[in-house]
């Protein structure tokens, strides 16, 4: 997942999409790329925020209504709550994990890596 801020203001917007290198083609990743985000811990116990590092105010945010996936500028937007809270679902007899809207469980993040 890879979150670029740059397209927008102070409120909702930005691109959340894939980065894809080829074969041993990947650059070092350093901490300020698009592509690393940090998990912060919220009030309730295994939910959180997806931030970007690259971009401090920047938080992902998905609509589950429209199937929209972006960004918002800070945790103080008044639909955070609904839109930029996450959780990981395990996945039975398995090490992976889904991830959910905290306050919507049936929407997930898909990522999808065309070539």
């Amino acid at each position: 997942m890879r979150m670029d801020a740059t397209p927008f203001g102070k409120t909702i917007g930005g691109t959340v999409n894939c980065q894809a290198y080829a074969v041993d083609t990947q650059p070092p990743i350093n901490k300020n790329d698009w592509e690393v985000v940090e998990l912060v811990s919220l009030s309730n116990p295994g939910v959180f925020a997806i931030q970007s590092t690259a971009n401090r105010n920047a938080f992902l945010r998905m609509d589950g209504s429209t199937g929209t996936v972006n960004q918002q500028w800070e945790m103080s937007q008044p639909d955070f709550q609904n839109t930029g809270v996450f959780q990981l679902v395990s996945i039975p007899n398995s090490p992976a994990f889904a991830l959910c809207l905290a306050n919507s469980p049936n929407v997930y993040l898909r990522v999808t890596v065309a070539r």
